[in-house]
């Protein structure tokens, strides 16, 4: 399963949670597609699940240095472990 993740910046514009813009494609070559509607659709259960591994994941490599850049954290920047789930993969 394949998906493209983003930050969503809070009101004081340093911390942020996740958006999970589309998720559900069954390879990477389906990136980016302008479908959504092809994707897999998750049961709540499994969307709660996704949630819980992406927060924990987000955890265990938010302090390396080779981290994804939009997991970024400052004293004063930091991920606040909501996940919002956008356009395709909703239930």
């Amino acid at each position: 399963m394949y998906g493209e993740i983003r930050n969503k910046f809070t009101e004081n514009h340093n911390d942020y949670n996740l958006e999970i813009v589309l998720c559900g494609w069954p390879g990477k070559e389906w990136l980016g597609m302008p479908r959504p509607g092809l994707s897999y659709r998750f049961s709540e259960k499994e969307w709660a699940v996704i949630k819980s591994i992406v927060v924990r994941l987000v955890n265990a490599v938010k302090n390396y240095e080779d981290r994804p850049s939009f997991l970024t954290e400052y004293p004063t920047a930091n991920f606040l472990e909501n996940v919002f789930l956008l356009m395709a993969g909703r239930f």
